[in-house]
Parts: structure tokens; sequence; C-alpha cells
């Protein structure tokens, strides 16, 4: 079968890049042809298109145009030429990272009802308070079309049963409608990434949180949770990758906390550095106000690691607290606290959740997510 996998979010977003580069490698490996698209970049000029983000069946994953001008513009930049690709498919994957109806999302619906080409549909950041920059507008046109979308597809899945709950009740006639099917890891980029790095000489132990630097993230939750740890004498650096525009509220939160020595921002990195900093630290934290899946809970358990996380959605529903990881209340910097402090001052329990973590991983393959979402295909 030849599969068309589509991505609304930007090129650049790290999480769209990251499944539609291990959810083709899932299709491709149960025998299915792929070709991956990022809808639209936020580059400026066409020159400057990321030529791929990925990999499909040749190697790469495309982005399908640059984002400008109003939404009508954009719809017609880019209708034809979806329309265009959808013909050469039998299926159409298209994965939804806002709260409220967009133009590349209009583009496909009308592409395959022309085509008379099926298409599945995955909600990713509905649930999400900052799912988009902009004020998220619930208007009557906007959610009636989102439910028209999603109605029209031969399936709908989230990546967790607490966002299918969320989207049901802000959407009831889509009650029964949504599956829920997780997100995952791709054992292959992390294999091949921990075999091509060298280990540097040791720069002390450190803990890692692996977020987007937006309030709902909880970042700020973990720096006045780790004012506490610092009193505690501990000689650990909290590490924390991910860009947003908390970044600056965050830095100067930190200073006021007198903790910014044993903080360390490094912003966005490349995801190669990722799986070695995962491979060096301690234990992640995931200190959410919510979260709809918590892919970085999962990739940690992938690389046997003990993971703290709030009890903020997705977390709860992959972590089994005292087995796979410790889960604590969400905004309680009190109760984080003390689960860091937990397992900074115990080896043995970081390494016994941390083994049990990546056997609960394997779950989380890219290719078992492509089969359960091939299992709503019947294929």
């Amino acid at each position: 079968m030849r599969i068309l996998l589509l991505s609304g979010a930007p090129c650049e977003n790290a999480t769209s890049r990251a499944i539609l580069s291990g959810l083709s490698a899932g299709y491709r490996g149960s025998g299915h042809s792929v070709t991956a698209l990022g809808v639209h970049s936020r580059q400026a000029h066409r020159s400057r298109f990321p030529r791929w983000v990925g990999r499909n069946r040749s190697g790469r994953i495309f982005c399908l145009g640059r984002r400008s001008g109003g939404n009508l513009s954009y719809y017609a930049d880019i209708r034809e030429r979806i329309l265009s690709l959808v013909r050469r498919s039998d299926f159409v994957h298209y994965h939804h990272f806002e709260r409220s109806f967009s133009p590349p999302m209009a583009a496909v619906w009308r592409a395959c009802r022309e085509a008379t080409i099926p298409f599945g549909a995955t909600l990713h950041s509905f649930s999400s308070p900052d799912a988009q920059a902009a004020p998220v507008s619930f208007a009557a046109l906007s959610r009636g079309l989102l439910e028209g979308f999603v109605s029209a597809a031969s399936w709908a899945s989230a990546p967790s049963r607490a966002s299918v709950s969320i989207i049901e009740s802000c959407m009831p006639s889509l009650a029964g409608r949504l599956h829920a099917v997780p997100d995952g890891f791709d054992p292959a980029e992390r294999d091949a990434a921990l075999a091509a790095a060298t280990r540097r000489a040791a720069r002390g132990p450190f803990v890692l949180c692996v977020a987007g630097l937006w309030r709902y993230k909880g970042v700020d939750i973990l720096l006045e949770s780790w004012k506490r740890v610092c009193r505690r004498g501990t000689s650990a650096v909290l590490t924390i990758c991910g860009a947003g525009a908390e970044r600056g509220r965050l830095t100067g939160l930190a200073k006021r906390l007198c903790v910014a020595h044993q903080v360390r921002f490094l912003g966005e990195i490349p995801r190669a550095l990722l799986w070695t900093r995962l491979r060096d630290c301690l234990f992640t934290v995931v200190p959410s106000r919510h979260e709809v899946f918590g892919m970085a809970a999962v990739e940690a358990m992938a690389c046997a690691k003990a993971v703290v996380a709030t009890r903020s959605g997705g977390p709860q529903e992959i972590l089994e607290h005292g087995i796979t990881g410790l889960l604590v209340p969400p905004e309680d910097p009190a109760a984080l606290s003390r689960a860091i402090i937990r397992l900074l001052e115990s080896r043995d329990l970081r390494q016994a959740i941390g083994r049990r973590a990546r056997r609960a991983s394997s779950l989380y393959r890219w290719s078992s997510v492509a089969r359960r979402y091939l299992d709503l295909l019947d294929l």
C-alpha cells in the first residue's frame, strides 16, 4: 500500500519530525511504501527550504511549501500540490498539531474527497493549552469543521486516553470514534546515535529535562523543586533541553531562586546529541502541568533511565509508579523535589527502575505503533 504521511506542523517542529521519521520507518517495516511531508516551513525564502527533515522510502521527508500571507492564500498555494500527492496514494495519514481547523487540514480533506482516497487523522495537540502561539479559537465554525474532518476519516486517534477524553468532552459528537494510539521511538535511531557517539570525560552528574519552554510544560515548577534539592547539598546539575517562548522568564527565575549555577539551558539540540544526553544522565524529569503524551519519558525509558513525571495525562498512562518511574501530582514542587531526591540518593533504585523501564519501552517502538494504526484499517 502507498501511504502518504502528512504533518500540519512546521517542518522545524522537532516532535513532528520525529513522528514522521519514526512512523515512516514503521510503515515501511510492515511492507508499505511511504511518502512523508511536512506541509509548510516557517523559513522566509523558498531557496532556504529544508530539502529534507527526516526519512521516507527514499531517505527523506520533504517540506511542501512556505507558509506566508493569510489562510486563504496559503490554502490556495498548497491545495493542488496536496491533491497531486493524494492521487498517487492509497491511504493518507494526517497529523494535526493545532486546536482548531487549519488550511492544511482543509486541503487534505478536499483532496481526499476529490480523489476518493481514505484517510486517518491523529490529533496531537488539541488538549495542550499552548498548542498554538496565537490565541486559540473555539468558534462554532472552526469546531464544526474540525468535527466534520474527523467524522469523515476512516479512523481518528489521539496519543493518550487522557487526550481522547478531553477531545470528546469538547466535541461530544466524536464520542466513541477516537482511538488512543501512542507515539513512539525509533530504536535504530537510538542505536545509531549511541554507536557513533564517543564518550567524553565526565562533566559531573546531571539530571535531564527534555521539554519545550512553554508554561504547560511546568519547567518553572521544576526550578522551584530544584531549589529544594540544592538545599540538600547535591552536586548534580539540572540540564534542560528545549526551546520556547518562556526561555527568558525561566532563566530569570533560576537566578532569582539562586540555582542558576546548577542549571544549564541547552536549547533545542540535535537528535543524535539528545540520545547521548539521555544515555549519560542520572535520570529524567517530566514536570508538565498537562501532557498530551510524553515522548520524552518514552525515550528516557528506551535508554534504561528512571523517569520522575507528573500525573498530568499521558505520563501516568506510560509509567507505573514505583516500577518504571515515579509519579507525583502536577504543580507540586514539594512532591516533585522529594521524588528527585529519592532517586539522587539511591543508585540501586535508579538502576532497578531503569531496567524495568527499558523492557516496558518495547511497547512504544514505532514498528508497534505503526501496526496499531494499520490494525485500524484491518490490514
